[in-house]
C-alpha cells in the first residue's frame, strides 16, 4: 500500500491519533485520560474536569443573581398526579 513511511509508530512525520488510557484499553474498566489528532491534544481529563467546575461555578453564580431561588424551589418542589404538592 506504500504507507508504511507514515504509519506503524510513533515518530516525528507520521500520521497518527493517539488514545492515551489509565489502564489496559481493552479493559472495560479502563478510561481515556487523554487524546490526540494530528498531533495535537484534543482531550485531556483534568483540563476537562476543571472546565465542568469552571462551568458549574459560573451556572450557580447566574442562577444566584439572576433569580436562583425560583429555579432550586422549583427543582425541590413535586406535584403529585392529584395536584397535590409532595416534600
Amino acid at each position: 500500500m506504500g504507507i508504511d513511511d507514515h504509519t506503524g509508530s510513533i515518530d516525528v512525520g507520521k500520521d497518527a491519533d493517539l488514545a492515551v488510557f489509565d489502564g489496559p484499553p481493552l479493559s472495560m474498566f479502563a478510561k481515556v485520560v487523554q487524546t490526540y489528532v494530528d498531533g495535537k491534544l484534543y482531550f485531556d481529563r483534568d483540563l476537562d474536569r476543571m472546565r465542568q467546575a469552571a462551568i458549574r461555578e459560573e451556572k450557580e453564580a447566574l442562577l444566584e443573581r439572576y433569580g436562583g431561588a425560583g429555579a432550586k424551589k422549583a427543582d425541590s418542589e413535586q406535584v403529585a398526579p392529584s395536584g397535590e404538592e409532595v416534600r
